[in-house]
């Protein structure tokens, strides 16, 4: 039993240096949406914190939020392999309208 333990053991090194911290998240974010690393692997290098517990402790945090109406119930795709579950098609279009051109006389 002790064996397998050892056997089945992933040694997790010191913390890198960020030097851009911005640059290096969204370059994670994008690592994942690719399919390219893991949230687990990226939360696991960045604190050594574990995978199980810090989704649970977001999940209460954002069931908190979302009740005191600080942020929606469903979140929008930001990145870290986010999804949204609901359908969204019927929703009106958020996108900025181009001006019109003046329709030339001839």
């Amino acid at each position: 039993m002790r064996r397998a333990a050892w056997l089945g053991a992933q040694w997790i090194g010191p913390a890198r240096i960020i030097l851009d911290p911005l640059k290096e998240w969204k370059a994670e974010t994008e690592a994942v949406n690719l399919g390219a690393r893991t949230i687990e692997a990226v939360i696991i290098e960045r604190g050594g914190d574990d995978f199980e517990q810090t989704t649970a402790q977001r999940i209460r945090e954002h069931s908190a939020r979302a009740a005191g109406k600080l942020e929606p119930e469903i979140l929008a795709p930001s990145g870290m392999g986010s999804q949204v579950k609901e359908d969204v098609s019927n929703q009106p279009n958020d996108e900025p309208t181009q001006p019109k051109k003046p329709e030339k006389k001839q």
